[in-house]
């Protein structure tokens, strides 16, 4: 006869049976309680068990990992950026446009990795002209990228900083570009 962890079904006072038999019926899981369910051998359970727990602490393990992973690039693409700034601030005098430039920058990131085409949130940081080109991009972040090296090659031109500066600074875009790309990576990997 059935039993349901432990209970036996057929010792149950009949107003409960038929109460039991009435809820499984409405769900139109069973037609009666009077079913002869096959026993399960205690091996099947150990084997489903014990994959089912390797299949979760290799998937828990796998999430763990990514996120560490992310974290650690996500902070990289901050000190980079920070770096960077700072280093144009004090050797190219007022930094402000690469400032917003790079914060539009990191922003347009963030929005590639939350698949969002949004980038409205960009208008307070670029003129409007770059804000069209960036629109229109297919990557925002690699086009914001691109306006940061004029940036840099426009403050060397004008004699603001000097090639070895100027190629400090090129490194850090450099590596700005390297963490978004494997930011991106990450995103586009399946679990």
């Amino acid at each position: 006869m059935l039993g349901l962890a432990g209970l036996d079904l057929p010792k149950l006072t009949p107003k409960a049976r038929d109460g039991i038999n009435a809820i499984l019926k409405d769900f139109g899981w069973i037609d009666s309680l009077e079913l002869s369910v096959p026993k399960l051998e205690p091996i099947g359970h150990t084997v489903l068990g014990l994959a089912l727990g390797m299949l979760m602490a290799f998937r828990s393990n796998a999430a763990n990992t990514r996120y560490w992973e992310g974290r650690g690039h996500w902070g990289m693409l901050t000190n980079t950026s920070r770096s960077l700034v700072r280093i144009g601030q004090v050797w190219a005098g007022p930094a402000d446009d690469l400032a917003r430039l790079v914060s539009a920058y990191v922003l347009a990131i963030k929005q590639t990795l939350r698949d969002d085409r949004d980038l409205e949130e960009l208008t307070h940081y670029l003129p409007g002209s770059v804000y069209d080109r960036i629109r229109a991009a297919g990557s925002p972040a690699t086009c914001l990228s691109r306006f940061i090296e004029e940036w840099v090659h426009e403050k060397q031109v004008l004699g603001k900083i000097d090639t070895r500066t100027a190629m400090v600074m090129q490194q850090l875009v450099n590596t700005l570009v390297d963490q978004q790309g494997a930011c991106e990576k990450i995103h586009k990997t399946p679990m």
